[in-house]
């Protein structure tokens, strides 16, 4: 049982941050309207780093810049901006690549504030997992729900 003195109210509001932060993300994929193979791989990159910690922000930052810089070539047409001018359409670029990046280095780093609150490695493993991925899929859905087309 948790001790409610014990609890590092830092790390429940670290938490929170992350947990708002991908719900945006998973906003942004939905957004982006991304393919089913990038959206498997986003959640298998969390996992990664949810497993791993900082070792795998290498590797999430070229999977974010994979996806993000090259589907802007091929595939991932962002449904509302519409008749939007390019500069605009560059700065929404670049700011949701910061965002994704800046979540990727919560995320890399929530283990030890998983620990400040009274979980083991397996269970904060399991945690930031639920939570990462439960985000995603809410900020999908909402875009889903108040999406104009």
């Amino acid at each position: 049982m948790i001790n409610p003195r014990n609890i590092s109210y830092g790390s429940i509001i670290y938490l929170i941050i992350l947990f708002l932060g991908y719900t945006v993300v998973g906003y942004i994929l939905a957004a982006y309207n991304v393919n089913l193979l990038i959206l498997i791989g986003t959640y298998l990159i969390t996992l990664r780093l949810a497993q791993t910690g900082s070792s795998s922000i290498s590797l999430a930052i070229a999977w974010i810049s994979l996806w993000l810089w090259g589907g802007v070539f091929v595939w991932a047409k962002p449904l509302v901006l519409g008749e939007i001018n390019p500069q605009t359409i560059a700065l929404l670029l670049l700011s949701c690549w910061i965002h994704i990046t800046s979540m990727i280095f919560l995320l890399a780093f929530a283990q030890p504030r998983m620990y400040r609150i009274g979980l083991n490695k397996q269970n904060s493993i399991y945690g930031l997992i639920i939570l990462v991925w439960s985000a995603m899929s809410i900020g999908w859905h909402i875009y889903q729900r108040i999406s104009p087309l």
